[in-house]
């Protein structure tokens, strides 16, 4: 048996994640979420244990790094001590750019704990020490400061200044969280659409890279957040629902914790209170877990406001009270703050004390001005200023121009009609202009779908004269290997030609319907093998077009394997059933699933690889798939495929 599951895995090779960390390797450190995201909610576990053998300090010092940053969506005093080795190594050893970067990821740390001055700081020492690679990180937590401390006018220009360099030097990551920062920006002034524009940037632009991580599932929920203020509920719940599939799937318990906090506030404005409190549940559940003060900040003040909405003041008192006393004395962050302060008052205002009410109503109206940045306030006064001065400049102009307003009002009816009167021509020319454009466009696009159709009819028919060529060669011959290699051979073009058929006479030229034609195709194997009355192939799938590109290769795959089965799995004019199932599992996934109820394979036919398990082997690579095998009753092949051309 093991020698049996040994050829399996050489012939068909399964995919089993990614090593880490591998010595034997040329580079031992396969870097999470920049070189690969094959591993699942174990990869801080590898790391852990790996770090104690590297004898490379730079090796070590990555990986402290990483640990340091990665485990701040976990542990955060297990952040915290991480980083704080790798720093201590980094001053050991004089390395001024670790020392940098290292101080970047401990400043983040510090972000997420609400220690804004403490992060400033850690920043501005961080200056001149690192790389001019890691220069638009740091400028993103700095950015990440201002924008905690409500300096929107400041967080706001230095992001578009990190923009502008990660689009110069292309940096898709640098571009992705700077469009996070920039949405977050927007959706904690309460600008939803502005908001929810840049997080979706954020999405594309990170997808783009290849390696989804934790910025990806941040964006996630900044999409859900900006959804949820604009009333579009639904697609609110889909983006919170993928951040929590993809968090729970790497241990992100920060952004599975801010999830459910935007959970809770969806389902509470829903009134569906019952899913709130269960959100809430979710929430503190993974707060505890992370550790982090901040985050439990958040969430009493949105278990509060649902509390208010249920009209259980005692209780909401009593959330937003552990609100508020988990924000320090040097506590930076006053948004969060002063949105417990206004939940606070009208709490208190539901249990008519109203004194404590108006006290926590003064107390958010202090922050709220605070947020409003001392940058808009000498705004307010410039303007102010330039009113005045205009103002005075008006009144003495004001008698000149009552003299000259009705002169200029003539003037300006004439000029008004006179513009009308042409843009009423240009407009008639322009649509006699367009029906003319519109009338030959229709015209080359007729045609051009006549020649699409005609190259597609003589195609099919240039490869129904190699099927038939190749009859008539196996016709002549005597040698059964022979005859059966050119019968394959011409199931093989067979398969090519019924696409080519389908899209001649179809009305889409660029996808096939694979359920049909995996009907036809299955029909034609079963006639040439003369097995149509013993044999059922059932195409167990729901519609789907494809772009003829996949399917060409996905046809002669399962043409192999309809051909293998009838070959091998019922001997001695056995009956059985073929069963093919072909599905989208994802947005960019597609599986194929084919079995049957035969003998399955011994050792010796695995053994004997030929042609056709070469074909599909390199029909799969091309196709950037993985296959699994399973000969448990009968023959089952597990295919998936990576696929972004779905029609």
């Amino acid at each position: 048996m093991k020698i049996l599951l040994s050829i399996i895995f050489l012939v068909f090779p399964i995919w089993a994640g990614a090593q880490l960390i591998d010595f034997k390797r040329p580079i031992p450190y396969q870097q999470v979420f920049v070189e690969t995201d094959d591993f699942g909610p174990d990869y801080l576990s590898q790391l852990e244990k790996a770090v104690s053998k590297i004898p490379s300090d730079t090796l070590k010092l990555m990986i402290l790094n990483d640990l340091g940053y990665y485990y701040h969506t976990r542990n955060q005093q297990k952040a915290l001590d991480f980083t704080k080795e790798g720093l201590k190594l980094a001053r050991l050893k004089e390395l001024d750019s670790w020392e940098g970067k290292l101080q970047i990821t401990l400043s983040a740390l510090m972000l997420q704990m609400g220690q804004l001055d403490e992060a400033e700081l850690m920043l501005n020492s961080a200056k001149g020490k690192i790389s001019k690679d890691d220069e638009w990180l740091l400028k993103a937590n700095l950015c990440a400061v201002l924008d905690r401390r409500g300096l929107f006018t400041e967080a706001t220009a230095l992001a578009n200044e990190t923009l502008i360099e990660a689009e110069v030097s292309n940096n898709t990551r640098a571009q992705g969280i700077t469009y996070f920062n920039l949405g977050n920006q927007s959706w904690e002034q309460g600008n939803y659409q502005s908001g929810l524009d840049y997080a979706r940037k954020a999405v594309v632009v990170l997808e783009k890279s290849g390696v989804i991580g934790l910025d990806y599932a941040n964006a996630l929920v900044l999409v859900a957040n900006n959804y949820h203020e604009l009333k579009k509920n639904e697609a609110a719940f889909n983006y919170y629902n993928q951040a929590i599939e993809m968090s729970k799937k790497y241990g992100f318990y920060n952004v599975l914790s801010n999830a459910y906090i935007g959970l809770v506030d969806l389902n509470t404005d829903l009134g569906t209170f019952n899913n709130a409190n269960t959100m809430a549940k979710e929430a503190l559940r993974y707060a505890n877990l992370l550790g982090n003060d901040f985050m439990k900040m958040k969430l009493w003040v949105a278990v509060g406001k649902l509390e208010n909405q249920e009209k259980k003041y005692d209780k909401a008192v009593e959330s937003l009270q552990k609100s508020v006393g988990l924000a320090s004395v040097n506590y930076g962050d006053k948004l969060y703050l002063q949105r417990a302060f206004k939940e606070l008052a009208i709490a208190y205002s539901g249990q008519q004390a109203y004194d404590k009410s108006y006290e926590a109503f003064l107390k958010y109206d202090q922050l709220k001005a605070q947020v409003s940045t001392s940058e808009a306030v000498k705004k307010m006064e410039k303007l102010k200023s330039e009113f005045e001065k205009t103002k005075i400049e008006n009144t003495i102009l004001q008698q000149e121009n009552k003299l000259k307003q009705q002169q200029n009002n003539q003037i300006l009816a004439t000029i008004t009609i006179l513009l009308l009167f042409i843009f009423l021509i240009g407009l008639y020319r322009i649509v006699v202009i367009n029906k003319k454009t519109n009338k030959l466009l229709q015209k080359q696009n007729a045609e051009k779908e006549f020649l699409l159709k005609e190259i597609h009819h003589r195609v099919k028919n240039n490869l129904e004269v190699v099927s038939g060529l190749l009859a008539l060669q196996s016709a002549q011959l005597s040698d059964a290997n022979a005859i059966r290699v050119l019968r394959e051979s011409q199931n093989r073009v067979q398969s090519m030609s019924i696409i080519h058929q389908r899209l001649y006479q179809g009305k889409n030229l660029a996808a096939i319907e694979m359920k049909s034609y995996f009907t036809d195709l299955g029909q034609h194997v079963l006639d040439s093998f003369g097995a149509e009355n013993r044999i059922a192939i059932e195409c167990a799938m729901n519609n789907l077009e494809l772009d003829v590109d996949i399917a060409v290769p996905l046809g002669l795959i399962v043409n192999e394997l309809l051909t293998n089965a009838l070959k091998h799995a019922f001997p001695e004019n056995r009956t059985g059933t073929i069963k093919i199932d072909l599905k989208m599992t994802g947005k960019y996934t597609l599986q194929l699933y084919i079995s049957d109820n035969g003998i399955g394979v011994k050792d010796k036919s695995i053994r004997n690889i030929g042609f056709g398990t070469q074909l599909i082997n390199l029909l799969v690579q091309q196709l950037n798939g993985k296959m699994k095998i399973d000969y448990t009753c009968g023959t089952h092949l597990y295919f998936k495929f990576k696929n972004d051309r779905a029609a």
